[in-house]
């Protein structure tokens, strides 16, 4: 493992500082590179939702639980604070914070994102 990542980490030094780019000119990523102003403001776990939501944080893999029943959700919002509004008996509107992430149908055992829900 040790020889693949110096491989590895010497492609990363020639594709960011020696290697010209044809989309950017001519010129290396590193000379383009410019730090963003942009405070990133991480998403907070105290979000208060309305009453009657249930709140429920993700597990690292990316499921949760409902009535003892495991639901894959996605890995990117593990160890999130998500919300479960009750649509039905067997379907749920997911939530993340304020966004609606999609439909969650517990029959099918999967989530129906906005796309797929139309």
């Amino acid at each position: 493992m040790k020889a693949n990542q110096i491989v590895i980490d010497e492609w990363v030094k020639e594709y960011n500082k020696i290697r010209p780019h044809e989309a950017l000119e001519m010129k290396t990523p590193s000379e383009v590179y410019c730090k963003s102003n942009i405070k990133y403001n991480e998403l907070s776990s105290d979000y208060e939702y309305p009453f009657g939501f249930q709140k429920r944080k993700v597990a690292k893999n990316g499921t949760l639980k409902i009535k003892s029943i495991e639901y894959y959700i996605s890995q990117a919002l593990g160890g999130l604070y998500i919300a479960l509004e009750e649509k039905s008996n067997h379907e749920y509107l997911v939530w993340l914070h304020n966004y609606p992430i999609g439909i969650l149908d517990s029959q099918l055992g999967c989530l129906k994102v906005e796309s797929e829900v139309e």
